[in-house]
């Protein structure tokens, strides 16, 4: 696609979803209601078999959707432009993004065709979905036919009386994030003093491994993206356990998919985990944050209290400034 015909279409795409597309709600064709969804989960993380609770990363949907319009090919214009297709081009921003805001390095088109196809493979698996974007169902053929979505706010467990996380309760629970042992800080001293329901935070056996954090690209440990994944995988595989809670990046889908395929349960919460270990982050300080769904700003500053903390110095990658201004410090 030369560069003046790519400006003109999605000058017409722009225009046509601003007259025509109606504005993004998360809380549509969803289960909004926070003790449904925590039951939901609940009844997964309590049944016999393994399962997968997740959510799409925005950046990462991105790519995905524009290698599925690039893999069918044609010249679908009208489709494109009625918001009915992505580009069947490879967006250039799309992908630098992967690398600046994902942490997928190198940026070669085989590789990130590769990880598309990974995701893919994920979605096939996937229990339970934390809706927010409308896009996401542009995959809906990839989905299985019992697959079941909450709105992204309400995979949270804190917004129910009765928090899906009761189900960790005397479990072998894994937590794989880049904040690995501040979360083991955070619940070996503070525990019982982070949330007023002791439901939201039980008495579990706590085990963590430390998430490869490769924002823009910064990794000198690995070749590329699939060998800190498979590392990862690895070190998972090490730990005897029965329920793993994920928040790494582009990386927590595809461990997630992989710990259900080894007979685990598995809940990819992304950066809302660090929430449950009572660690706080910019993104949540934000007064508007979660007001869509919940109607009233400082939503999320009902949680906060005294023995809540910010990640310091040591949990800072040199690009963390990248992700929406340093959202997760």
């Amino acid at each position: 696609m030369n560069k003046f015909g790519e400006i003109v279409l999605k000058t017409l795409h722009r225009a046509f979803c601003k007259l025509c597309v109606p504005p993004r709600d998360s809380t549509r064709n969803c289960i909004i209601d926070p003790e449904l969804a925590s039951k939901r989960i609940y009844n997964l993380l309590e049944s016999d078999k393994p399962c997968l609770v997740c959510r799409y990363g925005s950046t990462e949907l991105n790519c995905l959707l524009n290698y599925i319009s690039v893999k069918k090919g044609g010249f679908p214009v009208f489709d494109y432009i009625a918001n009915k297709r992505y580009q069947w081009w490879w967006n250039e921003l799309c992908i630098k993004q992967m690398q600046k805001w994902s942490g997928f390095f190198p940026i070669e088109i085989p590789l990130i065709e590769k990880f598309c196809e990974c995701m893919l493979g994920a979605s096939r698996q996937i229990d339970i979905l934390g809706h927010w974007i409308d896009q996401e169902v542009l995959l809906k053929e990839y989905w299985p036919n019992t697959m079941e979505k909450v709105n992204l706010l309400m995979l949270e467990p804190y917004w129910s009386k009765n928090p899906w996380t009761r189900a960790l309760k005397g479990k072998k629970v894994v937590v794989v994030h880049p904040f690995a042992e501040l979360i083991e800080k955070q619940y070996k001293e503070k525990r019982t003093l982070l949330f007023k329901n002791q439901d939201v935070l039980p008495e579990f056996e706590l085990r963590t491994v430390k998430a490869v954090q490769s924002l823009g690209g910064d990794c000198d440990e690995f070749k590329n993206w699939f060998d800190a994944l498979d590392w990862m995988k690895k070190e998972l595989d090490k730990e005897s356990y029965d329920v793993v809670l994920i928040g790494c990046g582009a990386y927590g889908m595809p461990l997630a998919a992989y710990s259900k395929q080894t007979g685990h349960k598995a809940v990819h919460l992304a950066g809302a985990l660090q929430l449950l270990f009572g660690i706080r982050g910019k993104r949540w300080d934000d007064p508007n944050y979660g007001i869509q769904e919940f109607g009233v700003r400082n939503k999320y500053k009902e949680l906060f209290n005294e023995f809540w903390v910010y990640p310091d110095e040591s949990f800072k990658p040199k690009s963390y400034k990248n992700v929406e201004n340093g959202c997760y410090w």
